[in-house]
Formats: C-alpha cells, sequence, structure tokens
C-alpha cells in the first residue's frame, strides 16, 4: 500500500502538501487532508505547503486537537463543496486539486476568483470542517 484517503508515502504521489510526523515525510492529496489526519493518525504533524498562485509556503503544526502553529498568520484555505457523484469517480482531480492553502486571503480569492466553485476559509474554519468530517466518518473509533 502506498496511499490510503488522503495520505501518501513519498516515492507514490509527490504533492505540495507535505506532511513530517516523527520524522517521516508524507504526502497529502489536498490541503484539507493535513488538516484531518493528525487526529486520525493520533500525531502531530509538521506541515509545509506551497500556493499554487505563487509559490509561497505555508507552514502549520498539526496535533491531534488543534492548530498550534500557522506561518504566515494570515493563512488561508480555499474548498470546494464536492458534488457526491464526481467525487466517488476521482476525488484527487474533482476535489482535491482545488484545495490549497495560501498566506492570506487576498490571494487565496484571487485564485478562487478563476476556479468555479471554490471559495476560501480561515485555517481555523477549515480544521472545524475538518474535525467535523472526522466524528461522522469515524465517531466509533475515535470514542
Amino acid at each position: 500500500m502506498v496511499g490510503y484517503w488522503g495520505l501518501a508515502i513519498p516515492a507514490a504521489y509527490a504533492s505540495p502538501h507535505r506532511l513530517t510526523i516523527d520524522g517521516r515525510q508524507l504526502y497529502a492529496w489536498c490541503a484539507w487532508d493535513t488538516l484531518f489526519l493528525p487526529q486520525l493518525l493520533g500525531q502531530t504533524a509538521e506541515i509545509e505547503s506551497s500556493s499554487p498562485a505563487s509559490g509561497v509556503a505555508v507552514r502549520l503544526t498539526v496535533t491531534p486537537e488543534t492548530v498550534a502553529d500557522v506561518n504566515p498568520a494570515g493563512a488561508q484555505m480555499s474548498f470546494l463543496l464536492p458534488d457526491a457523484t464526481t467525487i466517488q469517480r476521482d476525488i484527487v482531480t474533482t476535489f482535491c486539486h482545488f484545495v490549497h492553502f495560501f498566506p492570506s486571503r487576498q490571494a487565496g480569492e484571487s485564485w478562487a476568483a478563476q476556479h468555479a466553485g471554490a471559495f476560501m476559509l480561515s485555517i481555523d474554519e477549515a480544521y472545524v470542517l475538518a474535525r467535523r468530517k472526522n466524528e461522522a466518518q469515524y465517531r466509533e473509533v475515535l470514542g
């Protein structure tokens, strides 16, 4: 196995969304994955992701309980409300390709304006949404 539901090992999938967990570098399919995976793995992750608009790095520390650090402080995340039918066919191209970190709201909104359906969330809003997804999908496992 080289990847599962948003997480991949480096040799299998290079993406702009990198997680370092316990000294091991992994990749996420989209920026949002980096916010919900630490809770599922029970590990703190150092995140580094390149903005698709400028290449500027956004760095976060995400623990199983919270987002502990965001740099730059005003970073944002793009999001897209997924269509259930298309997302089941190919989640990466129909959803993940639209979910990125940006160094500022202005940078993200400029990019989102060129991608139909994309909109911006603060890192805190995106993290709350990630926690809700985990609770809905993995309630029994997470307790």
